[in-house]
């Protein structure tokens, strides 16, 4: 109740990626067009909002969302009794903006109501003492979306996280926790509120003042406040609208005084509506103050379990409680007009639905068609969309075992849609989209990245924007690790310390995938895998509804009469930038070489950083460049293009080649088989992208099995004519005994062209017929198989050049000899 906190002001100062935020009630139209606009314009993009699912869907029937789902994440969070904390967070990377309050997200909340909010602010150089009370409030954030969010769409949990890995010092444990400052929250598994606030109160105090818009018929918490002051409690309230029943009123353990002694100057006494929840304690040499979302009732402060509220309060002591005591006027309450009348009010604080309709949350993922499952109550329902004059019009669907399917191309971003049942309204279906949410919850240099990525399709690719993002992202030489260190999963506590981008392997990163197996790269290498290997698709194609907008940020008139325009031609780049690329990819080249010669980091991150550079390579061979005189124009490979060459030069498929078979694959390590409850690093999904990458890499060179060479050819030629079938050999054994690494690269072949799949095909069609017929398609080889597990599946051995007693196998990378004893000779 001081003078008014600005949160637009706040917001223009920037520094903030992600906003979390909880409110009992909302207004859509305040939120979306207002207060949402205003922070993406400063640059905050991370939207999660947690309301009381009651009122959320009385919230949507009267004002249906524009943007849920879209532009921000919402969770109902579903509470026996009220979800009423008031939180907001602003999350960025080096400070925090945490609001504790009374207000709802409403315009009267943020405007014209009485409301008593506390703000308190977190930079990393200046006032580190705060930070305890950041992490207990994000803490509070996950609690309460595992005890009420239940059905929140996955995506919301994902986001929440995102927020904590945008603003990384909210993992850090505090060196002192806040003295003068606590945070205190309810949910379900926790002691009551009132019990919590106790504990930093002394047994008794001289003095209580308080104000509330809200008490109960039991009247215990104003009981409770008497037992536990010397002098009879003063709580401010506002006569004609407090719900207040008379026995309390009267009951003569407290006295009720007009609120409007403390009001601000320039709030009108009459018109406004006092909202505020707050409590003064005055005991010996100490001062409390607290304040937030909880009232004067039982369900609130008394309660736990199931039959208590969700609130959040802050505590406030000594010399900042006293501020907040000036400023708001507290002690005033000592000569204001004692109350002796209300207006009777009764009110049940969330205790019933406000409407029989119900809601449901889905997800929409990436070019897949939506999907509804519905519930028992629901069957019969069709879906529609409601037209700007409110009248419903279905949508075309199918129906499949009680689920609605709608093709993503009926769909329009961020529209409800309602659940019909012979003209009844049913359910109405909010609709999470995915791959905006993932987008818009990227951090800076995600979005840098994103950028890059994007630029390659365009008429200006940005090189050096790219290959920028990727030298910041890939790792660091680290010191030596002993060459029998194996991957060992680890998990971050909060007093883990990042010196370089690649890290430990965190469990949270252990994420589902295409493949369908974990994730174990580092945040570095992970984000730029990420980038390439799952989101690349809605760059290209993708728009920007929310801001009608096409994919080249065009809106509806500048795209009028576009259908007549000449197809622009190729992009075009200079020789310099061709050099640029090779020299680039020479440099991550050498810089991966080294990362294996070196013995350093774990093998889990070197991994990564090989599948790194296999992603970044194979995306950049998409693309080739025609000669011209003064130019050299950037066009998507074609199988008839003409006098084309590619940005990728040879030598750079040549040597990832030979690091990936010399540094990391060979017969004795590599499974031929992985096991899904394994450990290791090769149940993962890095290692399945790597089979396929590789594979195509054979495919790119021109390489397929072939004879074993003449005895006229040269040591060197039969080396190179050895390996080339050894590698075949080991890399279709794994794809043919492996369904989820053949699915991988099938998928990569596919999009390659119909040469590539046609390869994999014959590949592996020939590689069964020498496994499983024992037929010696090529000559002069033997197919052979460890008696003792010396190595993991078949080799090669010529026949010619190994009569000795001692075999020599054909392998991948480095040289194998084995006693011919210890050999099963399959032909």
């Amino acid at each position: 109740m001081s003078s008014p906190i600005s949160l637009i002001e706040e917001l223009k100062k920037g520094g903030y990626d992600s906003c979390l935020m909880t409110s009992y009630s909302i207004n859509f139209a305040f939120y979306e067009e207002y207060l949402l606009r205003k922070m993406q314009i400063a640059g905050v993009t991370n939207h999660l909002l947690f309301v009381d699912n009651r009122m959320l869907k009385a919230a949507i029937q009267n004002f249906p969302p524009k943007f849920a789902g879209y532009a921000y994440g919402i969770a109902p969070m579903k509470c026996n009794q009220a979800f009423h904390p008031k939180v907001y967070m602003l999350l960025g990377k080096k400070k925090g903006l945490l609001v504790v309050g009374s207000h709802n997200m409403t315009l009267s909340g943020f405007g014209s109501n009485l409301e008593v909010t506390n703000v308190i602010r977190f930079d990393e150089k200046s006032n580190e003492e705060d930070l305890s009370i950041f992490k207990d409030a994000f803490h509070a954030f996950e609690v309460w979306l595992n005890d009420y969010g239940q059905s929140s769409p996955q995506i919301v949990r994902e986001m929440l996280g995102k927020a904590k890995a945008l603003a990384p010092w909210i993992k850090k444990k505090p060196k002192l926790p806040s003295s003068n400052s606590f945070l205190f929250s309810s949910y379900s598994n926790k002691e009551c509120l009132w019990r919590s606030l106790q504990t930093h109160l002394p047994k008794t105090v001289d003095k209580t003042y308080g104000v509330s818009a809200f008490f109960d018929n039991s009247g215990q918490f104003v009981s409770s406040l008497s037992e536990l002051s010397v002098a009879k409690p003063i709580i401010a309230i506002q006569p004609k609208s407090v719900c207040l029943s008379t026995t309390i009123l009267h009951s003569d353990t407290v006295k009720f005084v007009d609120i409007k002694s403390i009001q601000p100057d320039g709030m009108s006494k009459f018109t406004t509506y006092a909202h505020a929840k707050a409590l003064v304690f005055l005991a010996n040499q100490e001062t409390f103050f607290i304040s937030g979302s909880a009232n004067f009732s039982s369900n609130a402060w008394l309660k736990t379990g199931s039959n208590t509220n969700a609130e959040a309060m802050l505590l406030l002591r000594n010399g900042d409680a006293k501020e907040a005591i000036v400023s708001t006027n507290f002690l005033h309450m000592e000569a204001s007009e004692e109350v002796l009348e209300v207006n009777s009010k009764e009110l049940s604080e969330g205790s019933t639905d406000t409407t029989h309709i119900e809601l449901v949350f889905v997800e929409l993922q990436l070019n897949q068609s939506l999907e509804i499952e519905l519930m028992d109550s629901q069957r019969g329902c069709q879906p529609f969309y409601k037209d700007e004059f409110g009248d419903y019009y279905q949508i075309e669907h199918t129906l499949e075992n009680q689920v609605i399917i709608i093709s993503e191309q009926l769909l329009d971003c961020g529209r409800l849609l309602y659940l019909l049942r012979n003209e009844e309204l049913i359910a109405t279906v909010v609709t999470h989209n995915v791959p905006s949410l993932e987008k818009l919850c990227e951090s800076s240099e995600e979005r840098q990245l994103r950028q890059a990525v994007s630029s390659l399709s365009t008429d200006y690719p940005q090189f050096d924007l790219l290959f920028n993002c990727i030298e910041k992202l890939t790792p660091q030489l680290r010191r030596p690790v002993g060459a029998s260190e194996k991957y060992i999963p680890q998990t971050h506590d909060d007093t883990d310390e990042r010196d370089s981008l690649i890290v430990s392997i965190v469990q949270e990163n252990d994420a589902s995938t295409k493949s369908g197996r974990r994730v174990i790269s580092s945040d570095g290498l992970n984000l730029i895998l990420d980038m390439f290997l799952h989101t690349i698709p809605s760059i290209q194609t993708g728009s920007n509804s929310l801001y009608r907008e096409d994919h080249l940020g065009r809106n509806e008139e500048e795209l009028v009469g576009t259908d007549d325009e000449d197809t622009a031609e190729s992009p075009s780049i200079s020789p310099e930038q061709v050099e640029y690329v090779h020299k680039k990819l020479t440099k991550i080249l050498n810089k991966l070489e080294k990362v294996y010669v070196s013995n350093s980091d774990n093998e889990a991150n070197k991994m990564s950083f090989l599948l790194m550079a296999f992603v970044v390579i194979h995306n950049l061979s998409r693309h080739e460049f025609i000669v011209g005189s003064h130019e050299i124009k950037v066009q998507p490979t074609l199988d008839n293009a003409n006098k084309a060459k590619p940005i990728v030069d040879d030598k750079h498929l040549k040597k990832l080649r030979e690091i990936s078979f010399v540094c990391f694959f060979n017969e004795k390590e590599s499974p031929i088989q992985i096991l899904n409850d394994s450990e290791n690093i090769y149940n993962s999904n890095e290692y399945t992208q790597l089979l396929a990458y590789v594979s195509w890499l054979l495919f790119k060179l021109g390489i397929s099995y072939s004879d074993a060479p003449r005895l006229s050819k040269s040591v060197k030629e039969c080396e190179i004519i050895h390996q080339a079938n050894a590698q075949m050999l080991f890399l279709m054994q794994r794809l043919d005994g492996d369904e989820k690494a053949f699915k991988t690269a099938e998928s990569l072949f596919e999009e390659d062209s119909p040469n590539a799949l046609e390869w994999l095909y014959r590949s592996i069609s020939e590689t069964e017929l020498l496994l499983y017929e024992d037929r010696p398609l090529y000559s002069g080889y033997q197919l052979v198989k460890s008696k003792c597990g010396g190595f993991n599946g078949f080799c090669f051995v010529d026949k010619k050049r190994n009569n000795s007693p001692s075999v020599q196998l054909a392998t991948v990378g480095s040289s194998l000899i084995f006693s011919r004893k210890s050999l099963d000779i399959a032909f």
